[in-house]
This record gives structure tokens, C-alpha cells and sequence, in this order.
């Protein structure tokens, strides 16, 4: 009862005139105005605006209404107060801000803020207005509506439901704050012909139990969508933009109703998206056109046995240009838009790494020192100094491999989280010409951003040879009696080769060379 107080005092200092009218009208349900009028004030203010405060439960152990409806066009109200107390369930307060009980077009212009500042069980149950819709904190949110924007934020503060929270958030233009369902669900975000979000002030859509559509129609998307906050397990069913900047977290993208579990984006998903289970048809991510340049985990919750089968289309999901359907796919970076979708725990895309795995690489005499980097689908982080492991033995497999990780460093690739980079570590020879390299990962290389940080998943090791740029060393009838060829390949040409590789070396490959 203090709190109601404190609204009559400021009233009052104001000098703010009470009135039961004033182009606003507070009713029961369906337009009743048979309620208490002690169970509500309407404060007309001096520009014209309206405060609306609502503050008895009138029908204890049943459903305690309260519509707000404006009786002439251009209504403005800045606040709506719901200070009613009540057992938190069991006489459920509902409030619905509607249009004109004699004239459905006419509706109230904007609402700055809905709050509740009551403990009765309160659903927000309708909101409709002819412009904005500000700032809601209420308990439970069913459906906005707002033939302008939704300014936000719009907060559901139920406790643990996975039926309540936000029901729908619908603006004809733009979606510009905030949408939490802490504890809750939120089921339909729309910006019918704008967007949600924008490039430098991105919303955040959060939810225990899932978000189930953010959808701009045909505008784009500046949103952090994260669907199981608080410990929860909610999926994602349907996303549709022209861009998505900004990153979405669920535990699965499932089929819904209307929509098999999709994500369209027509320029450019610019947002990483991590799935935290499996990723299977009928679900699907398209592209059009191809514009992939964020991150894509699919099994980030580390679960056994994953899957991946679903696909990811670059182009009309009719005729494709690009269809990838799961793990070890052969398509560069560069051809999907510079990014990547990896199945954790990731494996080495050998593509793209630089040199590709199995390359031959020529090296001449004055060319910087080689280096090698080793892109995997997905990104990778490393404790301790030894993530790799290299060997190496003399080009053609004539010795054993030999163990030379000592004359590398590793470090990460500058922009690139899926790649790490292997150098010369100081004062070392590092990639020498005539040696072919064997590079295995260690325990210490682990998947960034997948729960538990598991190993990398190499499928077999990263091989590489260099050779000089010069003429090449044969091994066939190169040399004779006098050094010229005699016709056969014998000792002479044998011992010609082992010369070159002393030479180019600059070492013993074998104990070849002579003291």
C-alpha cells in the first residue's frame, strides 16, 4: 500500500488532475465497465499525455480484468502502472491495452512503459497501439503489437515456465531493445518491414526455453539470440533476414508448425551460430547467395556419437550452388564467404590449410623462411607449448622420421580462431629444402567454444615436402665415369644424389655424407 502512497503524494505536488475519462477508458473484459473505480486511476497530465495506474484485485479467486482502451485518436500514454497485490497464483490479473470499444480504428498512439510493481499473478495479455511501444517489465507477456516500432526492452519476469514469457513482439517497422524471458519462453519476434536491432546498437533476445522465430520479413537481423540462458535447453525454430550480424546459441534447431527448423539469409549470415546437439533433417540453413562469413558449431555440447546431416545451402535451396551436408567438406573458406561450419570435435580441413595437406611446396634460395598454417572447421585454442608435434625425414622416405619439434614455435593466426601457425623457432632451421614434414596434433590442441574443450579430431596427419626451386635431383642415369651420364643408373648416379643431398641440406641425412 506504500507504493500507492507515494503515486497519490506525487500526484498531487504535480498538481495533475484525476479523472475517470479524459480520452482514456479503463473497463473489465470484452469493454465491461461494470469494475470497482477505486480499483484504478486515470492522471491526465499537462501536455495532454496519460498515466494509467491499476491497483486492486477486484475479483479475488477469479480473473481480475483490466482493458485500456482510448475514446478519441491520439491518446498518449506514458506509463502504465500495475500495483495490484494479490497470492501469486490462483487470481490472475490480466491487462490488455486495446482500440476504442466503439471503434476498432482507433487505437491508443503509443504506451512509453508498461510495469508491474504488484505481487499478484499478472499477464500482460494484449498490447496494441497505433505507433511505439516502450519499456514493459511485467510477469507474464502475451502478445505486442505496434504499427511502428517496438522500443523496448521488453522483459518477462515469470518464474521457471516453459509455457510463459513473451508470446509475440510484432512491430511494422523496427524491433530496436531488448527482449528476456530469463526464465521463460519467447515465441514470435517480427519486424514486418524493418529491422531488428541495428548495426551499432545489436538487441539481445534471451530465453530458458526457447526462442521459436526472429523473423525481419525483409529487413535484417543485429541480434545476440541465445535460447537456453540460465541453465536451460530451449531450441530455435526460424530465422529469416536479409543479414544476420551478431550470433545465435540453442540447443537444437527443430521443425515447428509452419517451418521446418530454418535459417534463411539472403545477403550475408555475418553472425556465429552454435548448435549445441545434433543438426538433422528436415532442418536447414540457406544462403543465398553465398555469404557465409561467420562461425557455424554444430554439437558445441560435446554429446557422443555427433551428427550432422542436415544441409546448408549457398544459393536457392531448390538448385543449390553449393549444398553441404556434413563434416569433411572440401569447399574452401574463400568459397563460402570466408567462413566455416564445423562438427566439433573438430577435424583438420585440410583445403584450407596453407599449404594444403599433402602439398609439395618449392622453396628458392632467397624466399622468406616457410611457415605453415593449419586451418580446422571450427576454432581451436591450446594450453602449453607443445599443441603439435613434428617430424621429418628426407624426401623419397629413405630414413626414418625424425623428431623435430624443438625448431618450431606455434602461435595463433592473427584474425583466423580455426587456425594455428607453425614457425622457425628462433635460431633453428625450421622447413628445410629435401625433407618431407609429418605434423600430428597433441591432447593440447582443443576445440574453442564445445563444452569440456575436447581434443581436435584429426582424421590423420598434415604432410608436407619441400623441395628446391633450383633444378631438380633425379635419381635416374645422372652421372658415370667422368661425371657424365653412361647410360645405366649405378653407383655413380647413387653417389651424385647423395652429393645433392648433402648440398642442399647442409647436413648428414643417414649418415650419408661422410665425416
Amino acid at each position: 500500500m506504500q507504493r500507492k502512497k507515494i503515486v497519490a503524494i506525487t500526484s498531487a505536488l504535480l498538481g495533475l488532475t484525476l479523472t475517470a475519462q479524459g480520452g482514456v477508458q479503463v473497463t473489465g473484459n470484452a469493454c465491461n465497465p461494470d469494475i470497482p473505480s477505486s480499483a484504478y486511476q486515470i492522471v491526465e497530465l499537462p501536455s495532454g499525455h496519460f498515466n494509467v495506474s491499476l491497483t486492486q484485485l477486484y475479483a479475488p479467486f477469479g480473473k481480475t480484468f483490466f482493458e485500456i482502451h482510448p475514446t478519441s485518436p491520439g491518446v498518449i500514454i506514458d506509463n502504465v502502472v500495475i500495483d495490484v497485490d494479490g497470492p501469486p497464483a490462483g487470481s490472475p490479473v490480466i491487462v490488455r491495452v486495446l482500440p476504442d470499444c466503439n471503434n476498432p480504428l482507433v487505437r491508443i498512439k503509443s504506451v512509453g512503459s508498461i510495469l508491474q510493481t504488484g505481487t499478484g499473478e499478472t499477464l500482460l495479455n494484449k498490447v496494441e497501439v497505433e505507433e511505439d511501444i516502450g519499456f514493459v517489465q511485467v510477469e507474464a507477456i502475451g502478445d505486442l503489437l505496434a504499427h511502428r516500432d517496438i522500443v523496448g526492452p521488453i522483459i518477462a519476469t515469470t518464474a521457471d515456465n516453459s509455457a510463459r514469457g513473451i508470446n509475440i513482439a510484432w512491430a511494422q517497422r523496427h524491433i530496436l531493445g531488448d527482449l528476456v524471458a530469463a526464465n521463460g519462453i519467447i515465441r514470435w519476434v517480427t519486424a514486418h518491414t524493418g529491422d531488428i536491432g541495428t548495426m551499432r546498437n545489436p538487441v539481445s533476445i534471451m530465453a530458458k526455453h526457447g526462442v521459436i522465430q526472429a523473423d525481419s520479413v525483409v529487413g535484417n537481423i543485429f541480434a545476440y539470440i541465445n535460447t537456453r540462458i540460465n541453465g536451460g535447453a530451449g531450441p530455435f525454430k526460424f530465422l529469416r533476414a536479409r543479414t544476420f550480424r551478431g550470433a545465435l546459441d540453442t540447443a537444437e534447431i527443430v521443425p515447428g508448425n509452419t517451418f521446418n527448423g530454418q535459417l534463411l539469409v539472403g545477403v550475408e549470415l555475418a553472425a556465429d551460430i552454435t548448435i549445441g546437439r545434433a543438426f538433422v533433417p528436415p532442418n536447414f540453413i540457406g544462403l543465398v547467395p553465398a555469404g557465409l562469413t561467420g562461425q557455424i558449431i554444430i554439437n558445441a555440447d560435446n554429446l557422443p556419437n555427433p551428427v550432422w546431416t542436415a544441409s546448408v545451402y549457398f544459393g536457392d535451396p531448390a538448385d543449390p550452388d553449393i549444398e553441404l551436408t556434413g563434416p569433411g567438406y572440401t569447399e574452401s573458406p574463400e568459397l563460402l564467404g570466408g567462413g566455416s561450419i564445423g562438427l566439433a570435435p573438430f577435424a583438420l580441413h585440410d583445403e584450407s590449410c596453407v599449404p594444403p595437406n599433402g602439398e609439395t611446396v618449392s622453396v628458392g634460395t632467397n624466399d622468406p623462411p616457410l611457415q605453415v598454417k593449419l586451418r580446422h572447421y571450427g576454432p581451436v585454442t591450446w594450453k602449453g607449448t607443445a599443441p603439435l608435434t613434428v617430424e621429418r625425414q628426407t624426401k623419397g622416405g629413405i630414413c626414418e622420421w625424425q623428431l623435430v619439434t624443438n625448431n618450431f614455435v606455434f602461435i595463433p593466426a592473427k584474425g583466423d580462431d580455426n587456425s594455428i601457425i607453425a614457425i622457425a623457432a628462433r635460431g633453428a632451421p625450421g622447413f628445410e629444402v629435401g625433407y618431407e614434414y609429418r605434423i600430428q596434433a597433441t591432447g593440447q590442441l582443443v576445440c574453442d567454444n564445445v563444452l569440456g574443450a575436447p581434443p581436435v579430431n584429426w582424421a590423420g596427419p598434415y604432410v608436407l615436402s619441400v623441395e628446391s626451386a633450383g633444378p631438380a635431383v633425379s635419381d635416374a642415369d645422372i652421372s658415370g665415369p667422368g661425371g657424365i651420364p653412361d647410360g645405366c643408373v649405378d653407383a655413380f648416379d647413387l653417389a651424385a644424389v647423395l652429393a645433392a643431398w648433402c648440398s642442399v641440406a647442409g647436413g648428414n641425412p643417414c649418415g650419408t655424407c661422410g665425416p
